[in-house]
């Protein structure tokens, strides 16, 4: 008799949690649906209006269940709250599994985008829209940091949990498994390149020998090719800003390490180029604060985590909006590179700076 007692609970208590999901599934989905048709829905996913029209044309595919509308909602909220599937289904009324597919959906859906938003400048007339926007960066003083870089490039180190079979390949020097990966932004915090890894002991230089960037570095180089800086007599090749954990080339500007400082003028120009910089150390800020699901370790199998990371990159560079269409550069007098070596470039660069 105990036990058919248990059995008639337990069938109760199935059917409140049905009946209750339920409810909350309804109540969600029609508060959705008026923010969305009274134009209020960034109220609660975090993105504007606009943006979250766009979302939706790359979104767009799902079980029938949830409408597109609905499926997004529920995605951004995961993105935005950082709280586990578990804790999101009781929120919206579905089931664990439900909110998985729909998280894994969306996730493919931005990745398979990711291509067409987050873009490398391919053309000269990219290259020299993205220079200017550095040279017209300004201090807190008002003055032009004059610096003729058109990217940032920066490693960051993503929490995550111990994956499987991988012993600690995914133990980082800071001290938690992670995956690695590199950035390079432009003046305004909009991503043009990501490198994943799925491991985390590689260093950030390891990444950078290993993949493609370098390549893509002395393609841009070679389709700018030299500029004189505007209102200076100083030619510049194009080259990215980073810190001292890459190697210093034509292509890589970096700050003098500590043992190559040999006057006062070296140490201004570590602090000119540190404070443009700090910007790529910014959009990590951003990107974890806009998306509180980078606060913990991403729970995710390691391919989809990995995908979650480029999908939010995505929302990050459709919030920022499309870049200016590059001004048509005027006919450039043709330069000829006049250093032979990084170091001398550097110099170069450094008296530059002084001067300004």
């Amino acid at each position: 008799m105990s036990s058919a007692f248990h059995q008639l609970m337990k069938y109760r208590e199935d059917s409140v949690v049905g009946l209750t999901r339920k409810a909350t599934f309804q109540f969600y989905s029609r508060k959705i649906s008026f923010l969305f048709e009274h134009g209020h829905i960034s109220e609660v996913v975090g993105v504007s209006d606009n943006v979250f029209g766009h979302l939706l044309t790359i979104c767009n595919h799902g079980d029938s269940k949830c409408s597109a509308i609905l499926r997004l909602a529920i995605f951004l909220k995961f993105c935005r709250e950082g709280t586990s599937e578990n804790a999101l289904a009781k929120d919206v009324g579905l089931s664990q599994p439900t909110v998985n597919r729909i998280v894994a959906r969306c996730i493919d859906d931005l990745v398979n985008a990711a291509p067409e938003y987050i873009r490398w400048p391919e053309t000269k007339d990219e290259v020299r829209r993205m220079q200017n926007a550095f040279l017209n960066l300004q201090d807190p003083s008002g003055r032009s940091r004059n610096i003729p870089c058109f990217g940032l490039l920066d490693g960051k180190h993503w929490r995550c949990q111990h994956p499987p079979r991988t012993g600690s390949l995914n133990f980082n020097y800071k001290g938690f498994f992670s995956f690695n990966s590199l950035f390079v932004t432009d003046a305004e915090h909009r991503i043009i390149y990501i490198q994943m890894s799925e491991l985390g002991v590689n260093s950030d230089a390891q990444m950078f020998r290993s993949g493609p960037l370098d390549t893509l570095l002395q393609k841009a180089s070679e389709v700018a090719g030299v500029r004189k800086v505007p209102g200076s007599d100083t030619v510049m090749p194009s080259f990215i800003l980073a810190d001292n954990g890459f190697g210093l080339s034509k292509f890589v500007m970096t700050p003098y390490r500590e043992n190559q400082l040999k006057s006062t003028k070296d140490i201004k120009y570590n602090e000119k180029i540190s404070s443009v910089r700090v910007k790529v150390e910014n959009l990590f800020g951003i990107l974890v604060s806009k998306f509180q699901v980078f606060n913990r370790e991403l729970r995710l199998d390691p391919k989809r985590s990995r995908a979650l990371i480029i999908s939010c990159c995505v929302i990050h560079n459709i919030s920022i909006g499309a870049p200016s269409p590059p001004v048509v550069s005027d006919d450039e007098e043709v330069i000829i590179d006049p250093y032979k070596c990084a170091e001398s470039q550097r110099t170069a660069l450094k008296n530059h700076l002084l001067r300004v």
